[in-house]
């Protein structure tokens, strides 16, 4: 690293020896030339946040996996849908994606319904898990919103996109606390499945009988249009206009009673959907007993202060280089800046650092 003099320095003012290069470049230099002071200081924000992360409480995870009910209707309601949109009638179908399970678990009705759940804390108090996580929340209080913040920042929901298994994971101070939670979630996600399931079903069903009841109109039609054609054209076979205008007829007429036959099937089926209370949810681990806490929790406090480390580290250099070069560039303010903080330790540290990297300090200004 080399200085450029300054045009005409102030009297007593040492010539920098080295020329001034790049900002990026002074602070690698820095870097480099303290490297031993670099690696301590790291280890000691590491220590610091591992010691840190004794004193915070442990966690248990709770885990549980399930996979969502392939529903077996699909190919039935496939060729439903084609055929009705062949004959102009609208039918519309959906079924709930691992994704959209995962996504239902952080919404807020199945988390205010979770932070409902009574719960035990130390000394047996009984609590609702809001309060557990906020002391004092109720429905409706900025406590409670903060208690599902904190919920959510303690759940994760993740899909496996090979299998399709969605594993849930639940993080609290206690490790019985952890599986009840974990054991809610579920059994919240199997009410919303029954309840979606039963509200559609009835839907369907309406929907669906109003489409047999105007089904049955066409087909009747399309029966009486037969029937006239036929009355009126006994020896409709020597005429190729007849012979086509009956198989026009014929094909309309197997395409209303195949579509009747459909949504008549389909109409029990909503009708038996309605009063299915079978959960869609198929449990692959059931929510665990978690024996020891979170491992992993204080390595991220380690990597979490090592990181900090190294911002104060680079905040350090950066500091130092910003020094040097105020003291090349323009001494006298330089000076006053070094009169107004130089008695702090840290920035004393700093001023004494870069003087001796650009060789010299400022006249007049004594330690």
């Amino acid at each position: 690293m080399t200085v450029v003099p300054a045009a005409n320095p102030p009297a007593g003012v040492p010539t920098p020896p080295r020329a001034y290069g790049g900002e990026g470049w002074l602070v690698l230099d820095d870097l480099v030339s303290s490297w031993r002071r670099s690696v301590v200081s790291l280890g000691i924000w590491g220590l610091l946040a591992t010691a840190l992360s004794f004193l915070m409480p442990l966690q248990y995870s709770s885990r549980a996996s399930f996979m969502p009910e392939s529903p077996d209707q699909s190919t039935r309601v496939d060729g439903l849908l084609g055929l009705a949109s062949q004959l102009g009638v609208g039918l519309a179908g959906n079924s709930g994606t691992p994704q959209f399970y995962a996504e239902l678990a952080r919404s807020v009705s199945v988390t205010d319904s979770v932070l409902s759940t009574r719960v035990t804390a130390e000394g047996g108090a009984s609590l609702t898990l809001a309060q557990f996580l906020r002391k004092g929340a109720s429905a409706n209080s900025p406590d409670w919103e903060k208690a599902r913040s904190r919920l959510l920042l303690k759940t994760s929901a993740t899909v496996n996109p090979r299998t399709n298994v969605i594993e849930l994971q639940v993080l609290m101070p206690s490790p019985v606390i952890a599986q009840l939670v974990a054991t809610r979630y579920v059994d919240e996600l199997n009410r919303f499945n029954r309840a979606s399931r039963h509200t559609s079903a009835q839907a369907r069903r309406e929907f669906v009988g109003r489409r047999v009841d105007e089904t049955l109109d066409s087909l009747s039609a399309a029966e009486n249009a037969s029937r006239r054609f036929l009355e009126s054209n006994r020896s409709y076979t020597n005429s190729p206009g007849l012979r086509f205008e009956m198989e026009r007829l014929q094909r309309r007429l197997l395409g209303f009673q195949d579509l009747f036959q459909l949504l008549r099937r389909e109409y029990e089926t909503a009708r038996l959907d309605e009063v299915n209370d079978q959960p869609l949810l198929t449990p692959i681990d059931a929510p665990s007993l978690p024996a020891r806490p979170v491992s992993a929790q204080r390595a991220m406090y380690l990597v979490l202060g090592v990181a900090v480390g190294l911002v104060v580290v680079l905040l350090r250099a950066l500091a130092r280089v910003t020094m040097m070069r105020l003291l090349v560039t323009d001494p006298s303010r330089y000076g006053q800046m070094r009169a107004a903080i130089g008695h702090l330790p840290l920035v004393r540290d700093m001023i004494r650092s870069a003087e001796r990297m650009v060789g010299g300090g400022v006249p007049g200004v004594v330690d």
